[in-house]
């Protein structure tokens, strides 16, 4: 399917198809509605079905639908449309019908069904659609529907005037339209009709009135009024409307001159002004206009945008001026139910008594009015509210009445975050001021405005505060004041810590100067250089120097200094102290043993690891913290001193895991027996299922000249593809014809992969052995010795597995390896083994290490089909996947046997190479004929013969009447002699001895 086919895309479908023009094409007041509706959703269905096969190019009918079912399922339009299209296939047999009333069952079930779409999903649906909400169709179209609705038993005049009130998106001439058709639908079908009365039509909306009186025939029908008072009725509503105009005209033309801003560029924020210009025009349109006759929908269009009117009174300078009392009951008037504050027909000093008399709240005063009370009141008025504690209406403190209610300040620059309160008291500290009253504030509650600013004035430097507030130093007193303070506050704490003699409780004060220097280091960040954030002093490395060099001093005054920092401060704050007091200082051990953080003890031991200096500390802190060796790096091995010892070899065994290079390098150097304990030691600190750690334990086994080789295949290896097949790319791929017929794949690795599978067989693999039943790949034993087991038997049945080495998994392959090797080797050395080994999920044939691999899959199964064989009499051998039972007539049931036995691990028999040799007819296993003895077949004996006399008459040879090279045929009559020596070598000689043979 096209990736570019999606849910917009089908929706687009759907509508071009038609599904939402059938409703609009069908007569709603028709009998017939359903039945042409239904046909033409029927029509829709057929073409968005044609449009689905060559949108998805499906194969089948059933996979467009479940292609098309997949991008509908969401929505109920899209979901009833493919349903509907699918629903002719069901009824011809060519799709399944259970699975189609499963697809409608879901979307009837479905919580955002919509009804309208009934006639979609039913082709027998008898009730008419519901689309008065349905925002997919048009207004016009949803009050065809309405009225078609309301009209179905009897036509009544109300209802369907409230029909056309509910679709005010339509026209006045489309609703003429449609109420004129639903007339007359219901006179053709003989509806009564319920005509409204003279009453109810002077009750309705200008807009509604206007609807019928502007067309004769709805008036005529609908209006339960004589002919003469029509025309009577008709102007009245023409006059209503003409003055509905004038109104809304005038009220828009009073909006606009009102406002200071352009059409395209008003700041929603700013509301109108009404200032006496526009009370004046308005009070002279007043006099024209008849505020009962501004119906609903003009009030509800203009009520708001008059509301804006009243935002605040002021005159052009900004100052406050009280609105008149005529231009609040004007307001009034126009906007009924509009609840106005009771400050805006006040004066500034009036507000400013009520306000302290406490018949006005500040809480009531919106947020522009207030700017403009500030503007306007006099500093008079100013300290009255200051002295009332209202400090939070002011916008500006005289100096000198702040200093008097300095209680009330704090109070509210703490309760309401006051700015002029906050601003006071910050010029009242900083002027040294108050100070009685600032410490018994402090003692009394929390003061936070308070001390932030007691803090600024004491880092900047302040005597005065500084001598009242440091006896409480470390107390709840100043709580907050020196809780994360500058270099110069903590530098004065610790010259005052040096009078020892009048300081009564001198280890509070000690405990607390450690938690802040902790504090002041704790802001030091390195983003290029060191800064101290929040002092005063500059953002450079001078002064983080002068910071820790207050540490170290600290540190150096008094014994319990180092336990104190290692208690109050961080992990890694201590480190960098400890780089100007040294790693081995006693202040890292008081870390060590106070930390029960594991982040912090990790943060502890990465620094110990990064300054570590020789091999063996290295391996020592790695051993104490094994998850450390994820950030080792190959620079670290640089750092440490020249080491031959096995811990030392080890500990850059770790560093250099990923530098192939560098780790032959040092394997050279170290040579292979110390190499093999130091990886020994190093893998012991990295996780089982390490990638690293397998790969460091097959450099050991495969030796120093495969490190490289073994480090490029593991670096081609794609991590994403699925076990088993992860070095694809390292593979070449080409067909080779079968005797029986078809091709055999052979995958060929490249160079580097072959050299490493070679060594892998070499080292690892061949020396496990094989069972003494398997005769293919085994040194010492051959087809010969495989055959010779079976000579002079009665009875010899041989079978082949079916596809062998494609068909022995990869999981096949490492249960095989994991029970072998799963003593010396982690589960991470074994999967990178198999990995390397294997090729689309089994052994590919073509690679050097798939028949010894076979052999140590089917070591299990040799050994049952053994036991099977001996229990019975008989003899089992196996070459490759040839597997060969002789004896008497039991040698047949073997067959079954080894067929059950294969089975269990995924393997199974080629039925057309499995074959029962009874005595008195020729017995072949692996090509050799075994009735009395081991010999080759005597008419492929006789070819070879004529093949060597072809040469001697000095023709070229041929072979199954093509020609062959005579290397070919040296190959031959070579295979001749490992059989039967004396033949082979007479044709040997003779092939030597003929001129052509010596020629070539």
């Amino acid at each position: 399917m096209d990736t570019s086919l999606s849910p917009s895309w089908l929706r687009a479908l759907v509508l071009q198809s038609g599904f939402l023009d059938a409703y609009a094409k069908a007569e709603p007041y028709s009998p017939e509605f359903l039945k042409k509706i239904s046909g033409y959703l029927d029509e829709a269905g057929r073409e968005l079905w044609s449009q689905l096969k060559r949108g998805f190019h499906s194969p089948s009918d059933e996979l467009t639908l479940r292609n098309a079912w997949a991008l509908a399922a969401a929505d109920p339009l899209l979901g009833s449309a493919v349903w509907r299209s699918a629903v002719p296939l069901a009824e011809r047999g060519e799709l399944p019908s259970r699975d189609l009333e499963k697809l409608r069952t879901s979307l009837l079930e479905a919580k955002d069904w919509r009804g309208w779409l009934r006639p979609i999903i039913d082709r027998a649906c008898e009730a008419s659609p519901q689309i008065a909400n349905a925002e997919e169709f048009t207004p016009t179209l949803r009050l065809r529907y309405a009225l078609a609705e309301v009209t179905r038993e009897r036509l009544d005049a109300v209802a369907c005037v409230d029909c056309l009130r509910e679709e005010k998106r339509c026209s006045r001439f489309a609703r003429q339209r449609e109420l004129s058709g639903a007339l007359r639908a219901a006179k053709r079908r003989s509806l009564p009709i319920g005509m409204m009365s003279k009453q109810q039509f002077f009750a309705l909306p200008v807009m509604e009135r206007l609807v019928i009186s502007t067309d004769d025939f709805l008036l005529q029908e609908l209006i339960d009024v004589g002919a003469a008072e029509r025309a009577t009725l008709k102007t009245s509503v023409d006059n209503d409307s003409a003055a509905r105009r004038t109104i809304r005209a005038q009220l828009a033309a009073l909006i606009r001159s009102s406002s200071p801003y352009s059409r395209t560029n008003r700041n929603p924020r700013e509301g109108l002004r009404l200032e006496d210009k526009h009370i004046t025009a308005f009070n002279k349109g007043s006099e024209r206009i008849e505020l009962g006759a501004i119906d609903a929908d003009l009030r509800k269009e203009f009520g708001r945008r008059l509301k804006t009117w009243i935002s605040t009174p002021r005159s052009s300078d900004g100052i406050w001026i009280p609105l008149s009392g005529h231009a609040i009951s004007l307001i009034r008037s126009i906007c009924p139910g509009t609840r106005l504050p009771r400050y805006l027909g006040l004066a500034a000093p009036d507000i400013t008594y009520r306000l302290i008399d406490g018949t006005l709240s500040p809480k009531g005063f919106r947020a522009d009015d207030l700017k403009l009370l500030q503007k306007s009141w006099s500093d008079h008025d100013r300290t009255l509210l200051a002295r009332c504690g209202l400090i939070n209406v002011l916008d500006k403190l005289e100096l000198a009445v702040a200093s008097t209610v300095f209680p009330d300040v704090v109070q509210e620059a703490d309760a309401h975050g006051s700015v002029v309160a906050k601003q006071s008291l910050s010029e009242l500290v900083k002027r040294e001021l108050c100070l009685t009253e600032a410490i018994q504030l402090l003692a009394e509650n929390k003061c936070v405005s308070l001390r932030g600013a007691l803090k600024d004035a004491i880092e900047s430097g302040s005597e005065k505060w500084i001598e009242v507030c440091h006896p409480h130093f470390g107390t709840d007193l100043v709580k907050g004041i020196y809780s994360e303070p500058s270099y110069r506050t903590a530098n004065a704490l610790l010259a005052f810590l040096a009078r020892e003699s009048e300081i009564k409780d001198l280890g509070r004060y000690r405990a607390q100067l450690a938690q802040s220097i902790g504090l002041g280091l704790t802001k030091l960040r390195k983003t290029g250089k060191r800064s101290a954030i929040g002092s005063d002093a500059a953002r450079d490395l001078k002064d983080f120097e002068r910071w820790v060099k207050l540490g170290q001093a600290y540190v150096k005054s008094f014994d319990g200094a180092n336990q104190l920092l290692a208690t109050a401060l961080g992990t890694k704050e201590v480190l960098e102290l400890l780089k100007g007091l040294g790693t081995k200082h006693q202040l890292s051990e008081h870390l060590e043993r106070t930390l029960s953080n594991e982040n912090e003890i990790d943060k502890l031991y990465r620094y110990r690891l990064a300054h570590a200096d020789s091999g063996p500390d290295l391996l020592y802190i790695l051993q104490a913290r094994p998850a450390l060796v994820v950030a080792l790096r190959p620079n670290a091995a640089e750092k440490l001193k020249p080491d031959n010892s096995v811990a030392g070899t080890a500990a850059r065994v770790l560093c250099f895991r990923r530098e192939p290079k560098r780790l032959k390098n040092l394997a050279e150097v170290s040579g292979e027996l110390r190499l093999r304990k130091s990886v020994a030691l190093a893998c012991s600190l990295l996780q089982e299922t390490a990638r690293d750690r397998g790969y460091l334990e097959l450099t050991v086994l495969l030796g120093t000249r495969n490190i490289r080789r073994l480090a490029a295949v593991l670096a081609a290896m794609d991590r994403d593809a699925a076990t088993g097949n992860k070095l694809h790319a390292l593979y070449h791929q080409y067909e080779l014809p079968k005797k029986s017929g078809g091709t055999r794949t052979v995958s060929t690795p490249d160079a580097l992969l072959k050299k490493v599978q070679r060594a892998i067989l070499a080292c690892i693999v061949d020396p496990l052995g094989a069972h003494p039943a398997a005769h293919g790949f085994v040194k010492g034993r051959s087809i010969v010795s495989n055959a010779a087991l079976h000579v002079g038997s009665p009875v010899v049945s041989n079978c082949d597995i079916a596809r062998c080495f494609p068909s022995v998994r990869w999981s096949l392959v490492l249960g095989a390896l994991r029970r072998d090797l799963g003593d010396t080797l982690s589960p991470a050395a074994v999967s990178l083994l198999v990995d390397i080994c294997t090729l689309e999920g089994g052994l590919p044939i073509g690679a050097p290490t798939s028949p010894a691999l076979l052999n140590r899959v089917l070591l299990k199964t040799d050994e049952l089909l053994s036991a099977a064989a001996e229990k019975r009499g008989c003899r089992y051998s196996r070459y490759a996947d040839d597997l060969t039972f002789s004896g008497d007539h039991r040698a047949v049931e073997l067959l079954g046997v080894a067929r059950r036995t294969l089975a269990q691990i995924g393997l199974e028999l080629d039925t057309k190479k499995t074959n029962i040799y009874r005595r008195g007819r020729r017995q072949i296993v692996t090509g050799l004929v075994v009735n009395d003895r081991v010999s080759i077949p005597r008419r492929l004996r006789r070819r070879m013969r004529a093949a060597v006399h072809a040469v001697e008459q000095g023709k070229a040879p041929t072979w199954h009447g093509q020609d062959e090279a005579i290397t070919s045929l040296k190959g031959r009559v070579a295979y001749l002699r490992s059989v039967n020596r004396a033949e082979g070598e007479k044709l040997l000689r003779r092939l030597q001895n003929s001129g052509e043979a010596g020629g070539d």
